[in-house]
């Protein structure tokens, strides 16, 4: 019976002993697992925090905007719906950067489109822009021929239609009306922009009618020879007027006694009052 207690107890020692051993083991896997997590952890960079506002914001500009620029042939991107494909002030500087450039600036008027310039140019329209438009559909005619003729009369119907037109146009010196006026004998000429198109130009851009003649005062109408002839009237009424003005009194005589008392300048002498003639 002893034996068997001791080797009892033996077992259960054994027992126990193992039980420690795998516990021990597996905290030390644990502690393992958790200290190769942190050191991932703290290996990787930390991205930093992007709020949500810049992420759609840079969502929205990364997606792909659609391109303004026409298709080859066609007269404009903005033609069909009127709306100018760009703001003034960019027209503006492309079109300053295209100084003297007139094949350029004809083919950024085609970006644009003839249908867009009013709404592009509204109230910024002068004679300047007015006279480099023309210059450019000019020399573009030249170059091109008749076929650039239905998009020249279509911008200069464009800009006639513009807000500012009427003072512009008065601006223009005779060297850039002629050159506007060219532009619309080249585009009636092409037979491709129709009777009533052409009409509507040349009187748009028709010179202005003469000055009125200045109407003459009645001394500037009245002829040189009636002028003398009332002068030479007048003269002798002058010399009796002058004659009676100069004729003047004839003193009278001087050993006549004047009639009429003369005044003397020294007061009257006092005199004394008395009661004695009183009675």
């Amino acid at each position: 019976a002893e034996v068997a207690a001791a080797a009892n107890a033996a077992a259960a020692r054994a027992a126990a002993a193992a039980s420690t051993a795998s516990s021990a083991s597996l905290a030390a896997g644990t502690e393992a697992a958790a200290g190769g997590a942190a050191s991932t952890e703290s290996a990787a960079p930390r991205k930093p925090y992007v709020p949500r506002a810049v992420r759609m914001r840079g969502r929205q500009q990364a997606e792909p905007i659609p391109s303004a620029r026409p298709a080859p042939g066609a007269g404009g991107g903005a033609e069909s719906s009127g709306a100018p494909a760009m703001s003034f002030y960019v027209f503006e500087g492309q079109w300053a950067r295209l100084r003297g450039k007139p094949r350029d600036r004809a083919a950024l008027l085609r970006r644009i489109g003839a249908q867009a310039l009013p709404a592009l140019l509204r109230e910024s329209l002068d004679s300047e822009i007015l006279a480099s438009v023309a210059e450019a559909l000019a020399v573009e005619l030249r170059a091109v021929g008749s076929e650039a003729a239905p998009f020249a009369a279509a911008s200069l119907g464009a800009l006639a239609r513009t807000p500012r037109f009427d003072l512009s146009i008065r601006g223009l010196s005779p060297e850039e009306r002629r050159v506007c006026g060219g532009v619309v004998s080249a585009c009636a000429g092409a037979g491709q922009c129709g009777e009533e198109a052409v009409a509507a130009l040349e009187r748009a851009y028709a010179p202005p009618p003469p000055p009125a003649p200045r109407e003459e005062s009645d001394d500037e109408a009245e002829p040189p020879a009636a002028r003398k002839t009332a002068a030479a009237a007048a003269e002798p009424l002058a010399s009796a007027s002058l004659a009676a003005d100069e004729t003047v009194e004839q003193p009278a005589a001087c050993g006549e006694a004047s009639a009429a008392p003369v005044a003397s300048g020294q007061p009257p002498e006092p005199q004394a009052f008395s009661l004695d003639d009183c009675d």
